[in-house]
């Protein structure tokens, strides 16, 4: 939470498309459409809170984190396969 430029009072954000913030009260006063700082006009549906904002980054790390390590470990288990291939063939050479 940071403090609105519009109130100065400290709430929720919600986030702009055009990256510019204001409160949720500051938000629900808006009249029409745009940005209060830009003017840049902007849909209701591509306005996020900053809590949301807060979970998605969570989840995509989350998701990142797991995927790292099914790929560590598939890295892994080639390797393993890698150097039995190699000690299998330096085997049948030395009987």
């Amino acid at each position: 939470m940071k403090e609105c430029n519009i109130c100065y009072e400290t709430k929720v954000e919600k986030i702009l498309p055009c990256s510019h913030s204001v409160c949720i009260d500051c938000y629900d006063r808006l009249q029409g459409d745009n940005c209060p700082y830009c003017r840049q006009p902007f849909r209701e549906s591509t306005v996020v809170t900053e809590e949301s904002t807060d979970e998605n980054l969570q989840r995509i790390m989350l998701y990142y984190f797991n995927n790292q390590l099914a790929i560590s470990q598939l890295r892994m288990n080639t390797v393993q396969e890698n150097n039995n291939r190699r000690f299998r063939r330096f085997r049948r050479f030395r009987r």
